[in-house]
C-alpha cells in the first residue's frame, strides 16, 4: 500500500487562490463577453429608435400632405401663408 502525502497549509491556500484565480478569469471573460453584446444591443437599439423617429416624421409628413391637398393648397401658397406672422391671441 502506497503511503499517502499530506498537503501542507500553505499548499492548500496557495491551491484555493489558484482555483479562485481561474474562477475569476473564466467570470471576466463571461463579462467581456457579455459586455460585447450588450454594446451590439445598444447599437441595434439606437437604430431602431433612429429608424422609429424617421418613419413617425414621414407619417407627420404623409397627414400634413394629405391635408393641404384636402384643403386645395399648394406648397407656394403654404410658403405664403406661414411666412406671414401669427395672429397673438389677447
Amino acid at each position: 500500500m502506497a503511503a499517502r502525502t499530506r498537503r501542507t497549509k500553505e499548499e492548500v491556500l496557495n491551491s484555493k487562490l489558484t482555483k479562485i484565480d481561474e474562477e475569476i478569469k473564466k467570470l471576466t471573460e463571461k463579462i467581456n463577453v457579455l459586455s460585447e453584446q450588450k454594446k451590439n444591443i445598444d447599437k441595434e437599439l439606437a437604430i431602431l429608435k433612429a429608424q422609429k423617429s424617421k418613419a413617425e416624421r414621414a407619417a407627420q409628413l404623409t397627414e400634413l400632405a394629405n391635408l393641404m391637398d384636402s384643403n386645395g393648397y399648394t406648397i407656394d401658397e403654404l410658403k405664403e401663408l406661414m411666412s406671414k406672422p401669427k395672429p397673438t391671441v389677447d
